[in-house]
């Protein structure tokens, strides 16, 4: 009996930690960074871009800062105005002296798809031993929300 059970005991396991890992971090997507831009508020800036995001064929990086909670988000477009990359970092009030934030990098093939990206959540004010800092990729519902908010930026700040 304990042969047979054995490694299936074993193959549960494997599972059940295999599922742990692919699960969301909680951290993760408490921020609406991929929210709409606020009507009215903010300030756009125009950018060169650095070496490496022109290689990526970016000709002009694109920002837009504002919004509750702040974020800083850069789009850098290429020669017909499509998105290539887009960086987002926000931050907010986490307690007296602390703070959280969430950044989101992507990346966009030639026809704006989103090829690739990463999440990550990071706190300040505390020490790093009690630090909540996480990486994640993309969430399923951000591939869809990325090129409306990356062509949003273009047209509200890149004229």
């Amino acid at each position: 009996m304990l042969r047979r059970t054995g490694p299936w005991l074993l193959c549960l396991c494997v599972a059940v930690s295999t599922v742990a890992l692919t699960q969301v971090p909680p951290q993760i997507g408490r921020l609406p960074i991929l929210a709409g831009l606020p009507a009215k508020e903010g300030q756009c800036s125009v950018a060169d871009p650095t070496d490496d995001l022109q290689k990526a064929g970016v000709i002009r990086v694109i920002m837009f800062q504002g919004g509750e909670p702040q974020r800083l988000i850069g789009v850098g477009a290429d020669t017909r105005g499509r998105p290539r990359s887009l960086l987002i970092l926000s931050s907010a009030p986490a307690g007296e002296r602390r703070r959280e934030g969430e950044s989101l990098q992507a990346t966009f093939d030639a026809s704006g798809r989103v090829t690739s990206g990463l999440r990550r959540y990071f706190t300040t004010g505390n020490l790093s031993r009690r630090s909540d800092d996480r990486n994640y990729g993309l969430l399923a519902q951000d591939t869809a929300q990325i090129p409306v908010l990356a062509r949003a930026v273009i047209a509200r700040c890149g004229r």
